[in-house]
């Protein structure tokens, strides 16, 4: 669906702009677009594995992994910063043309259902994002159904935050909320003011808001 409707629009504005208005971007469309491993694609270009990322000391061996590959350390390096540190430097970059990055370990994306990766034997997060220009624009993931599923990853994120010296909670209610029943869900969302600045060529999302900045929106009239 995210192909059908991106390549349409493309195709769509290419016709409208005959006149050279405007400034879209020079991505190719076609489909279906390309499609990267989280793990595999970090793998691929450190030539090396990643350890087991549900081991006790997984956040000891990227550690080490950053030193080897004298990248910085994050700001209160925990486990999701740095994998996605490892993403951002490795991969996010080559996804000029619309590319799915797919399956992230299950710590970068609590709300998501999770399930063992075929090639890696990695838990992973039924979940993609679409970049473009190396710039995130779709989000998209299978939501997580199972109250005692979301406890354990609610549990386990406040676990990071602590790590990191930062303040949360368990979201008692929506885990009640999950304990009444939720149908498989799929979630999907779109920054549509990204998605506007990338086809019409706009620097600053300011020259694509409707209505300006919040500054603009709540500025009295004297």
């Amino acid at each position: 669906m995210t192909e059908d409707l991106l390549s349409g629009m493309a195709s769509h504005i290419k016709t409208l702009n005959q006149d050279g208005t405007l400034n879209p971007t020079t991505a190719n469309f076609a489909t279906p677009f390309r499609r990267i491993d989280f793990i595999g694609g970090i793998e691929e270009r450190i030539q090396r594995k990643l350890p087991d990322l549900t081991s006790p000391s997984a956040i000891d061996e990227i550690r080490t992994l950053f030193q080897d590959l004298s990248l910085p350390l994050p700001e209160n390096a925990t486990l999701p910063r740095l994998l996605d540190e490892l993403c951002g430097t490795y991969v996010e970059p080559d996804c000029i043309d619309p590319t799915f990055i797919i399956n992230p370990p299950e710590c970068l994306s609590p709300l998501s259902k999770s399930f063992k990766h075929p090639v890696t034997n990695q838990i992973v997060a039924a979940r993609g994002e679409l970049f473009i220009e190396g710039k995130e624009v779709v989000n998209t993931y299978e939501e997580e159904n199972s109250p005692f599923e979301q406890r354990r990853k609610f549990e386990d994120q406040l676990r990071f935050s602590k790590a990191a010296g930062e303040p949360g909670e368990v979201d008692e209610s929506y885990l009640e909320a999950l304990e009444w029943g939720l149908p498989s869900t799929g979630g999907w969302g779109c920054g549509i003011d990204r998605l506007v600045m990338l086809f019409t060529g706009a620097k600053r999302i300011g020259d694509v808001l409707p209505f300006g900045t919040l500054r603009a929106v709540t500025r009295r009239t004297e």
